[in-house]
């Protein structure tokens, strides 16, 4: 897990959160992590509203050939992401899960707007 805090001017301004984890366990883990995805993304929904989009699942690659394949190998070969994103008043929020450079990725990323 690494989790980044960005600050200008004695502010916090972005957070950002990373959990990757090898391919070695995906098959264990992969849907433990969709899990946590589905979670927090409920948590955020509860306490910010819907996302700008209430589809969060984009397909990279919408073959039809793969499309019935389960959630786990879609994104294991790069077809499908899980992408959520947030605009409220005063923070742009995103959470992705999502399968890159061999690694399963969880992401959770806000930024703070200039507020006057």
């Amino acid at each position: 897990i690494q989790v980044f805090y960005y600050f200008e001017d004695d502010c916090l301004v972005r957070g950002e959160c990373r959990i990757e984890m090898g391919s070695e366990l995906w098959s264990v883990r992969v849907p433990q992590m969709i899990e946590s995805y589905s979670s927090f993304r409920n948590e955020l929904i509860s306490l910010y509203g819907d996302p700008k989009d209430t589809d969060y699942m984009v397909w990279l690659d919408p073959d039809p050939e793969y499309i019935n394949d389960d959630d786990m190998h879609n994104l294991y070969y790069q077809r499908l992401e899980y992408l959520s994103e947030w605009d409220t008043e005063t923070t742009v929020m995103s959470l992705r899960l999502y399968y890159k450079d061999r690694d399963f990725k969880f992401h959770y990323e806000a930024f703070a707007k200039e507020v006057d």
